[in-house]
């Protein structure tokens, strides 16, 4: 307990450090080193260790994704990649099959694709608040579950996948998060103006997909037959085991604010 504690507590204060910097080249090399150690949890999960060229590759692309300046650019440098998979599949049909190119496409999407909305929130206008909402989203929704389903959990919401979560507990996630998302923009609403529908709007979702997030990484080691993706922080297991809430909450900020006025002065 100690270890795990004293872990947490490190983590917070490099990912505070980071986050209150204001520097977008540390945000965004940390960034790309947590998306890059996240493509090897999957790649070591899947037993894709083997092909070295595409892992090396993607963990190359998965560390620069959050530097590149557009979607186009993303799009386009995804879009090489898995011609570069499928040329591999070709001259070696018996090691690598279509759905292992697909699972390597679909790892760069669901990892540093996802994280670096992290970078672009923050580069936004009111990113340095924004941000904090893909936070608090995943943080909150998981907390709120879980002090709720304990106390008034019967139902189960997917024991094939967790055993532990309830309907209750899904409930209670999503609307203390909408409700924690109101109160966030009630108190920012002194410095600017806080559309606070939208925000209430953004709350829901956000308690929705982060228990999504956690919900796919449990499905993908139920699958896979490990009990964590990896060992980065002693008593918490590796990026993904942490970072999984966040890799849905990420693009839902970043789809609200560019879609949806929620902040103007």
């Amino acid at each position: 307990m100690k270890t795990r504690i004293l872990s947490a507590a490190v983590a917070l204060v490099l990912l505070f450090a980071v986050l209150l910097c204001g520097n977008m080249w540390i945000l965004k090399i940390a960034v790309g080193i947590i998306g890059a150690i996240g493509l090897f949890e999957l790649y070591r999960a899947f037993e894709y260790q083997v092909h070295k060229e595409l892992t090396w590759v993607g963990m190359l692309l998965g560390f620069l994704i959050p530097f590149l300046p557009s979607v186009n650019s993303i799009v386009t440098v995804l879009f090489f990649y898995a011609l570069f998979g499928i040329a591999v599949m070709v001259f070696r049909p018996q090691q690598l099959s279509f759905s292992d190119v697909t699972n390597f496409l679909v790892f760069q999407i669901y990892v540093p694709c996802a994280l670096s909305c992290l970078v672009s929130v923050r580069e936004t206008e009111f990113g340095a608040y924004a941000i904090w909402l893909i936070l608090g989203g995943a943080w909150l929704t998981d907390t709120f579950a879980y002090f709720v389903g304990c106390a008034f959990g019967k139902r189960k919401l997917c024991p094939v996948i967790s055993p532990n979560k309830t309907i209750a507990g899904a409930v209670g996630g999503m609307t203390g998060t909408a409700l924690s998302a109101l109160i966030y923009g009630f108190v920012l609403n002194r410095y600017f103006t806080v559309s606070l529908i939208p925000l209430a709007f953004l709350g829901i979702c956000l308690g929705i997909v982060a228990q999504f997030g956690d919900l796919t990484a449990s499905k993908i080691k139920r699958e896979r037959g490990i009990k964590d993706f990896g060992h980065l922080m002693p008593g918490h297991g590796g990026v993904i085991d942490r970072f999984d809430s966040i890799l849905f909450t990420a693009p839902m900020v970043s789809l609200f604010i560019t879609y949806f006025t929620i902040f103007t002065k």
